[in-house]
């Protein structure tokens, strides 16, 4: 099982729900009132219908991985993807630990901005064989991109986390947008900070490597404390890798990869919901209505699943994706079928994450599919009712077990903010209950089996659930009480 541990975690959460599927009632919330029901088991067919549905219904996050996959695939036969990672590796050459900085603090002020994760992890398999190829454990790889990705979101300030927080609480767009930077600000720091101490010993210098092997050389024995130390201090092999030696530019690939960010960013942020922004949606009203006589040529042409920018989905992600993918064919002039099979062959390296993201939504789904109500709902109101009025300790539960049920935000909000509002109606307090969900809902995706994307990280990099909740366990302490002070301060200042 040691192969299939991912897997098996997967499935050891889903039991856990299914035990308690036997022993809370579920219940719904509707117009302002709770209505309690009846015990809703999960059923022996019900052990394999969900993982079916689910592999149904969450298949478009499996297809985004396989576009990934896929596009680095292209990326390998361009025939400059070493040297854009030789590139990459000289410039942080002696400036190891400033470069994971960087890295960090980039990629988590972009998804604090923005709160699009798949959009960020195309950059995540460059990011991860760059940092691997200076010496940095998996883990270090992961706690950098993954890790970064989701830090971000915790501290959520104008992302699309944020932005449902303030629709379902009609708070405004700038509502606590100080509080927000200096949460983003503190948690991004401790991550660096967490990081960095733990990359004392990974960083390896070409003559102590040598010595190592120098000295290993005559023994045929190695202790077990030796044997620590060589894990250790073990170069871990890049991701992708492929023969340099030619006279291709790599500059652009840096480009593509750049502007299919920048383009999944624009198209996938909602404009409307945050900033009530209309321009996009106006402009593919006038572009729709381009006609000769009665017949509209962009939205023929186009066909009619075009959606305007900051509507698109899962689907168009994975579109743009493979768009790139022909793309950087043509400029490197590959021949089509050598596009197609370059392409194929790298997203058969992504099969196992993308399972693993896919059936990260066992749970999500059986909750989506309830009909009467659901045990996330009696949870909430029980913990509402553990206190008289607004509690910043019972609103952390109230985020930390509904985030157990939902991995996606929005609908964690459209299932459990209807019992607390009802439970706590000092509308001041809101702003503050805000920040608690959603900070504490990113933290849950730091080490919860149901994050798809932190499973899409550990898959690649092949790394275990129990490692890393063994590297990460203290900082998610120091996040939370983070998150606790933060959250305390503002509930006194209202």
């Amino acid at each position: 099982m040691k192969k299939h541990n991912l897997l098996k975690t997967i499935g050891i959460v889903f039991l856990i729900f299914v035990i308690l599927s036997w022993i809370i009632p579920v219940a719904s919330f509707s117009s302002g009132e709770l209505t309690k029901g009846t015990i809703k088991p999960v059923g022996l067919i019900d052990l394999v219908y969900y993982p079916l549905i689910t592999m149904a219904t969450f298949i478009q996050y499996g297809i985004i991985i396989l576009a990934i996959g896929g596009f680095y695939g292209v990326v390998n036969k361009t025939g400059v993807y070493s040297k854009l990672v030789d590139y990459l590796v000289k410039l942080a050459k002696k400036n190891e630990k400033r470069f994971l900085v960087i890295v960090i603090s980039v990629l988590s002020l972009l998804a604090s901005l923005t709160g699009l994760p798949w959009a960020l992890f195309i950059a995540v398999p460059l990011l991860i064989t760059v940092i691997l190829s200076l010496g940095f454990s998996k883990l270090t790889a992961i706690a950098s991109t993954v890790g970064a990705i989701l830090v971000g979101m915790a501290g959520s300030t104008y992302g699309m986390s944020s932005g449902y927080s303030l629709y379902f609480l009609s708070l405004g767009v700038h509502t606590d947008i100080l509080a927000k930077f200096v949460l983003l600000i503190i948690l991004t720091f401790l991550l660096i900070m967490f990081v960095l101490s733990r990359t004392k010993k990974e960083v390896i210098e070409t003559t102590s490597e040598e010595k190592t092997e120098g000295t290993k050389k005559g023994s045929k024995k190695t202790t077990a404390t030796e044997k620590k130390t060589s894990e250790k201090v073990k170069v871990e092999k890049p991701l992708y890798e492929e023969k340099a030696g030619n006279k291709k530019s790599f500059w652009p690939l840096m480009i593509v990869i750049d502007l299919t960010i920048l383009i999944l960013l624009v198209g996938t942020y909602n404009w409307y919901l945050t900033f009530k922004m209309t321009y996009f949606t106006d402009l593919y009203n006038s572009l729709s209505e381009i006609a000769i006589g009665d017949i509209p040529i962009l939205s023929n042409i186009l066909g009619s699943s075009l959606t305007p920018l900051g509507y698109w989905g899962s689907y168009e992600t994975a579109l743009i994706i493979v768009i790139a993918s022909l793309l950087l064919g043509w400029i490197y002039n590959i021949k089509f079928d050598e596009i197609l099979s370059s392409f194929g062959e790298g997203a058969k390296k992504v099969l196992k994450p993308a399972l693993l993201v896919i059936l990260a939504n066992v749970i999500f789904t059986i909750m989506i599919n309830a009909q009467t109500g659901n045990i996330a709902i009696t949870i909430t109101n029980y913990i509402t009712g553990l206190s008289e009025g607004v509690n910043v300790f019972a609103t952390t539960l109230a985020s930390a077990f509904g985030s157990f049920f939902f991995n996606d935000f929005y609908y964690l909000l459209t299932n459990v903010m209807g019992p607390i509002q009802a439970a706590w109606t000092d509308v001041e307090f809101y702003s503050v209950l805000a920040i608690v969900f959603q900070s504490v809902h990113g933290l849950m995706l730091l080490f919860l089996p149901t994050s798809m994307i932190l499973l899409a990280g550990l898959s690649l990099c092949d790394i275990s659930y129990k490692d890393w909740l063994k590297y990460i366990w203290k900082f998610l302490i120091q996040v939370l009480a983070v998150i606790l002070i933060v959250a305390l301060i503002l509930s006194m200042l209202v």
